[in-house]
């Protein structure tokens, strides 16, 4: 969820997150790795989500994903 206060985007996630996005590119990247799995567990499921398919499918390296997420779970708490 994004949120606009003074020209900045600021996005609220409700599960923890290991570092809060400041800038325009990370928090893009955060969106792509949450579309990235919201993706994944429409086609296979939650059970079968890992964080190097939301990696792969987001076109980030797994060291990204547990940049933001320390494990599936946040991911998965997250979307």
């Amino acid at each position: 969820m994004m949120n606009m206060t003074d020209n900045h985007a600021t996005m609220t996630i409700s599960a923890p997150i290991r570092v809060e996005p400041v800038q325009a590119r990370s928090t893009a990247r955060v969106n792509a790795l949450l579309d990235a799995a919201c993706e994944t567990m429409h086609q296979l499921g939650y059970e079968q989500l890992t964080t190097a398919m939301v990696a792969e499918r987001a076109g980030a390296s797994i060291g990204t994903v547990y940049r933001y997420f320390p494990d599936r779970i946040a991911v998965l708490q997250a979307v």
